[in-house]
């Protein structure tokens, strides 16, 4: 039989590392949020967590822990509440591309990959002149042969391809440079927007995406968090 002798410090780390997923499975039952989606972020953010605390020593266990209570919001939401907000927004991304193609997948996007640069609901230019707003993502491109023929050299396509994509929202109405309101778009194209109150983007489909501005960048509608959960 294998003996293997633990400090009292490796035992409390021990300890706690075997506590979190019970605690976070009584807590999300407890608040009301018990998802699909919402299970996949805690997951995903307590194995981010393992890994860090291999760096940890006693006293940062114990402040990320105090720190980890207070954000707790204990203001119940019924499971009614959220299954309606889940089916709501994958049925209006399938409606809008059945093959899920030019970032409207239903597939939730979570973790956001570490190569995709942006996140919904930042403001960017694109190198010919053009802002909008990002409302969708795929971590490579996801369109149609006939599109990516249409619009990405031979020479260059399997490269582009490979590029995360963006979905935008255009700023102002359509125009001779801009015919459409939204448009697809490879990462190596953009650039982030400089941050101020008064750098908004003026659409009228807006606010089927977004509830506010707050001067660094739009705020996602309850129906968009459930598929872009970390962004």
């Amino acid at each position: 039989m294998i003996v293997i002798r633990l400090t009292r410090h490796q035992a409390f780390r021990l300890f706690l590392i075997s506590m979190m997923l019970p605690t976070q499975y009584f807590l999300s039952k407890y608040t009301g949020n018990d998802t699909e989606v919402s299970r996949l972020t805690s997951i995903n953010s307590m194995l981010n967590g393992f890994k860090a605390m291999r760096e940890w020593d006693g006293k940062m266990i114990v402040k990320t822990m105090i720190k980890f209570l207070h954000k707790i919001d204990f203001g119940r939401r019924t499971k009614e509440v959220e299954k309606v907000e889940e089916s709501i927004a994958l049925e209006v991304f399938r409606l809008r591309n059945k093959n899920g193609d030019f970032a409207f997948s239903a597939v939730v996007r979570v973790p956001h990959p570490e190569k995709v640069k942006f996140r919904v609901g930042q403001i960017v230019r694109h190198k010919s002149g053009y802002r909008g707003v990002i409302i969708g993502w795929d971590d490579t491109c996801r369109a149609p042969k006939r599109w990516m023929s249409d619009n990405y050299p031979d020479k260059t396509q399997k490269w582009l391809a490979s590029q995360a994509h963006y979905l935008l929202l255009l700023a102002g109405e359509a125009s001779e440079a801009t015919p459409t309101k939204r448009t697809y778009v490879a990462e190596v194209d953009l650039e982030l927007e400089p941050r101020s109150q008064s750098n908004t983007v003026q659409n009228s489909e807006l606010d089927d995406f977004f509830d506010f501005y707050d001067g660094m960048q739009y705020h996602m509608r309850p129906a968009m968090r459930i598929l872009y959960p970390e962004d």
